[in-house]
């Protein structure tokens, strides 16, 4: 079984590619399997990770039945409150050269996906993020959350003059430089942890990217929670906002 411990840090020159995942069953092993016969083909070196937070269903089991398949697939299981708290704690504890997540239903393509992390692999940027809001992009979403999304945007641009159009779209790839200098500033651990993660890169003056994506809901009912999570979202902005000033 190929799970992480905190002894079996990675050699260096390698690619982190991690999944957050939560009550995922229905969809984890097509979809993890999917990715991975994608990027064996087009990339030399990666790791996949798997990044759990105690899933009550069969999340975990099916984890660690793929690990034990395939030694490029890694689970982790951490005590976090949310998905940018898992990815902050592998980030921060684990050593590789590069770094990248998708959300667990892939919501983009995965050539696009494969852009956004060649832009950092070769050091075209420091950070690249998948957007919904750039020419070229498509979102196939339901009209509400397309709306309430592009309006989120919008107060986020204005209130945190960000560089750029969609904070939230579930792809990103970012350097070790992201690492040391962005990441510890970053302290939201649920969904407001990206608009933390571009607002810091960019007050560093680090170069970021927006790669076009078409977007797609492939859940037919999103995890994010339009009333309740936007809520929360609202809530981190103005914390955000108030300890900025401060």
């Amino acid at each position: 079984m190929t799970i992480i411990s905190e002894n079996s840090l990675p050699n260096l020159n390698q690619l982190a590619i991690m999944v957050p995942v939560y009550n995922e069953e229905k969809i984890l092993q097509e979809n993890i399997n999917r990715l991975y016969n994608f990027l064996e083909k087009n990339l030399p070196i990666f790791e996949i990770i798997i990044l759990d937070s105690y899933s009550s269903d069969r999340t975990g089991e099916i984890a660690q039945a793929i690990t034990e398949q395939n030694p490029k697939i890694k689970y982790l299981n951490i005590k976090s409150p949310g998905k940018g708290g898992k990815i902050k704690y592998f980030v921060m504890n684990y050593d590789y050269d590069n770094y990248a997540f998708i959300d667990a239903d892939l919501p983009i393509q995965l050539e696009r996906f494969l852009t956004i992390i060649n832009s950092v692999v070769n050091q075209e940027v420091d950070l690249a993020i998948a957007s919904r809001y750039v020419p070229g992009a498509q979102s196939k979403r339901k009209f509400v959350r397309k709306i309430a999304s592009k309006v989120y945007n919008s107060i986020l641009n204005f209130c945190c003059n960000l560089p750029t159009h969609d904070a939230f779209a579930g792809a990103k790839s970012w350097n070790k430089r992201i690492k040391h200098i962005v990441w510890p500033n970053v302290k939201n651990l649920e969904w407001f942890f990206d608009t933390e993660l571009i607002y810091y890169t960019t007050k560093n003056k680090y170069k970021i990217k927006e790669i076009p994506v078409t977007y797609q809901d492939f859940r037919g009912n999103s995890k994010l929670n339009l009333v309740t999570d936007s809520f929360r979202i609202g809530q981190a902005l103005i914390s955000f906002m108030w300890n900025k000033r401060r």
